[in-house]
């Protein structure tokens, strides 16, 4: 493991964690690779995790380790650390997302710390996939669930792939269900999914994601406004997960569009209230 994480370029925006939780590791090593036929080649399965957040990374990795599947973890970006407004925009207009929100009105927000936080680590991972050798990677939020099932149907769908395909969303939010195209019995062609707790991105796939920098508002957003018209993207008819209930109501990041204008202290007090009708 520590020969992998040597052999990563690090900066603030992608780090491999080179030491180990005690008891725990970064990646599964006794896993069988999952492999795509068309290419022959592995597919590596990245999770985004925080350094502070030990109890969602014990949670994944059980998650993986019981699904067979091979991971590698991947310290995700610190909201107290300044962006580069090359990287991910400070602002963002709702107009857009407010078409699937009837609850949102349509303005000019600041994008939350946690939200930029978010975008940039999946930017680094989008970074390492373009600069990699394999033709396809999946990423995971480390506040996912797997279904039974979940390595199984990933290979299939993987395998079913049309050749050029740039993502394939295995978790998703279908805010227009209407608008989607069927592929198969396995794939379908989305037209607006938000989330970003699992997805699988091609090597060209993830070149186009950089080449479009900077990423304006939240990233799940971003994606299926700016990203999908230019890319060729498909999703799971069955979705292989979902949001652990272990972890709703417990997210790091604080939402934009909920939060504008608020205080610190109200903001803790609308996600406490929030919390409250949510789960009792």
């Amino acid at each position: 493991i520590a020969k992998v994480a040597a052999a990563v370029p690090t900066s603030m925006y992608f780090s491999w964690e080179t030491h180990h939780f005690k008891g725990g590791s970064t990646c599964a090593p006794r896993a069988t690779p999952l492999l795509a036929k068309r290419s022959k080649a592995d597919v590596p399965l990245y999770i985004i995790n925080l350094a502070s957040r030990r109890d969602r990374w014990d949670h994944i990795k059980d998650q993986f380790t019981q699904a067979g599947l091979p991971y590698k973890r991947v310290e995700a970006a610190s909201a107290t650390v300044p962006w580069d407004e090359q990287l991910v925009l400070k602002s963002w207009n709702t107009s857009w997302n407010a078409q699937y929100n009837k609850d949102m009105a349509s303005r000019v927000v600041p994008l939350s710390p946690g939200e930029a936080g978010c975008a940039r680590s999946h930017i680094g991972v989008w970074k390492q996939v373009a600069a990699g050798s394999a033709p396809l990677a999946c990423v995971f939020e480390d506040d996912a669930d797997l279904d039974e099932g979940a390595r199984q149907l990933l290979e299939s769908s993987i395998n079913e792939l049309p050749g050029g395909a740039d993502m394939l969303y295995l978790m998703y939010q279908d805010k227009n269900p209407g608008g989607n195209k069927p592929v198969s019995n396995l794939l379908f062609r989305p037209s607006v999914v938000f989330w970003t707790r699992g997805y699988c991105v091609s090597q060209a796939g993830a070149k186009k994601l950089v080449e479009l920098l900077p990423v304006i508002g939240p990233v799940d957003v971003w994606l299926a406004e700016f990203a999908f018209p230019k890319l060729q993207v498909f999703a799971t008819v069955s979705q292989i997960g979902r949001q652990s209930r272990q972890f709703e109501g417990d997210s790091d990041i604080v939402h934009s569009t909920l939060t504008s204008g608020l205080s610190p202290k109200a903001i803790k007090e609308r996600q406490q209230r929030l919390r409250q009708l949510l789960f009792g």
